[in-house]
């Protein structure tokens, strides 16, 4: 008996071993096939690292799908699961972008339901609001043995040439007791919108947006409410129409087989910007890493990379937020225009150092030509008359230090 268990065992060993050559075996031949193919690849990525093509001027962006041509306030419903969404924020929060749930839905035709999938988006409104902001997705219907008796309803025609897109709404931040701020969400969406209309009126890569009422029904007997949003196109889709394709950060820092080869103009005309809006809530090199940018790389016509930087993400800047409530008496009166113009000069000063007067220079003179535009835009936008009023007080801020006492202060330091 002994004997027979000691054969069995070396039977079994044996046939182990030859499993872990054979194994090996094809793991030392797929290396052989594949490394010079790997080698290949990380040759071609310090290339692209190494290529400079920062001279080489932005082309211009090819229109964005039909969702995003119109500018009225678009009606939409979806369907959900959304108080088990509400319930699973803190733990959502948590997560990264790559493992957090995809919620099943639906979107809500008049023909129909169509599947959709949604995901829970961004770190603050995830951890801090009663309701977040989300990733849509169009799915495809789950594949049946019988044969339906009606066809899934077709996509309205305003939604045929777009798998998803984000609903960004602004919810009341249950982590800070306050009035103003993101406790205006029924407003700020609709200004946030007008913060990217006017960084493509400014001449800044940035992606389409569009307003919208949502209607919110819910799978359960939970009662059905609506929140203003902005629907803001996807990463790709926004890349596609630039000719690029996006870049995935590591943490807040770039790839180490990709340079930073964006013009310096462009990277100070960034920052200008914000400082128009009030905005501080971004990251820009040189300095710590990125954040509130999208990174993309595109082929020059002379082969070499070049990369793109597009400002995103506006909730936090003052002109959108307000210096008061929307509700009631105001908390905060509007600071005098010498106070602004003080604010708004910080934002600028406190990153002076990055780039050169003269680069400073260039991108002032930039925005200065482009004033009518954004002023024009302004103008046009779709958003509430508080709003507008926000935004007038910091554009005219803005261009009043750039033509008094922008570029003096920057060259004393």
């Amino acid at each position: 008996m002994i004997l027979a268990l000691r054969l069995h065992f070396l039977t079994m060993m044996k046939t182990h071993f030859r499993s872990q050559l054979l194994s090996a075996w094809i793991c030392f031949q797929s290396l052989l096939l594949t490394g010079p193919v790997m080698a290949a690849k990380e040759k071609e990525e310090l290339v692209e690292c190494s290529s400079v093509a920062s001279a080489v001027p932005l082309p211009a962006v090819a229109a964005p799908q039909k969702l995003f041509q119109g500018t009225s306030v678009l009606e939409m419903s979806v369907r959900s699961d959304w108080a088990l969404i509400r319930s699973l924020l803190p733990l959502e929060a948590t997560l990264t972008k790559e493992t957090r749930t995809k919620f099943p839905g639906f979107f809500v035709t008049d023909n129909g339901n169509l599947a959709a999938t949604f995901q829970i988006k961004g770190n603050t409104s995830a951890g801090r609001f009663d309701f977040p902001k989300l990733k849509f997705r169009f799915e495809k219907p789950l594949p049946t043995l019988s044969v339906p008796l009606k066809p899934p309803p077709m996509r309205p025609s305003l939604f045929a040439e777009v798998d998803g897109f984000s609903i960004n709404t602004h919810g009341y931040d249950l982590s800070i007791d306050r009035e103003d701020g993101f406790a205006q969400g029924d407003k700020t969406p609709f200004r946030e919108a007008t913060a990217y209309e006017l960084a493509a009126a400014a001449g800044l890569p940035t992606r389409a947006v569009r307003r919208a009422q949502v209607t919110y029904v819910s799978m359960d007997s939970s009662p059905t409410f609506v929140k203003p949003a902005l629907l803001l196109e996807r990463e790709g889709d926004f890349f596609k129409r630039l000719g690029a394709k996006e870049i995935e950060l590591q943490g807040p820092m770039l790839p180490p087989t990709v340079c930073l080869n964006t013009p310096d103009v462009e990277l100070a005309k960034i920052v200008l910007f914000h400082s128009m809006l009030g905005n501080w809530d971004y990251m820009i090199p040189p300095g710590l890493g990125f954040h509130n940018l999208m990174i993309g790389k595109m082929k020059t016509a002379e082969n070499q990379f070049r990369v793109v930087l597009a400002p995103e993400d506006f909730d936090n800047a003052a002109a959108v937020r307000g210096e008061a409530t929307d509700q009631g008496t105001p908390r905060i009166e509007w600071p005098s225009d010498d106070l602004l113009e003080k604010y708004v000069a910080s934002l600028i000063l406190e990153r002076r150092k990055k780039y050169s007067i003269k680069t400073w220079q260039l991108a002032a003179e930039d925005l200065k030509q482009r004033k009518p535009e954004i002023l024009k835009a302004l103008e046009v936008a779709n958003v509430d008359e508080r709003g507008r009023k926000n935004f007038e007080k910091y554009i005219t801020a803005f261009f009043a230090v750039v033509d008094k006492a922008l570029l003096i202060d920057l060259a004393d330091q």
